[in-house]
């Protein structure tokens, strides 16, 4: 998984980020809710299959390019400040990852 950059010269602030990422991941995903601590974003979105899964975005951003890299909860991304709110909303799953994930982040 790589990261995935855009020329945006009108990225400023932490709002900026949300606002374009939800434009990007709203094309592939039906994001229900979003959060951010810093620069690392979690995301709450419906899977094709009507469950609730989670993704954790990280951003960067170097002038005028913005990067994002998008992780699913089931690849165990050691990322581990999602919000409880967040937590709530996702369907319990049997990926063995994500569950550890999710205990992390309830931990933490």
């Amino acid at each position: 998984m790589g990261w995935t950059g855009l020329y945006r010269r009108d990225i400023k602030t932490i709002s900026d980020r949300r606002r374009v990422l939800l434009d990007e991941l709203n094309q592939d995903n039906n994001i229900i809710d979003i959060s951010n601590k810093g620069n690392t974003f979690y995301v709450a979105y419906k899977t094709k299959d009507n469950d609730v899964s989670a993704l954790v975005v990280l951003t960067s951003k170097n002038k005028d390019e913005f990067l994002y890299k998008v992780i699913g909860e089931s690849c165990m991304p050691y990322q581990f400040d999602c919000p409880k709110r967040i937590l709530k909303l996702l369907t319990p799953t049997n990926n063995d990852y994500a569950n550890q994930w999710r205990n992390k982040c309830l931990e933490n």
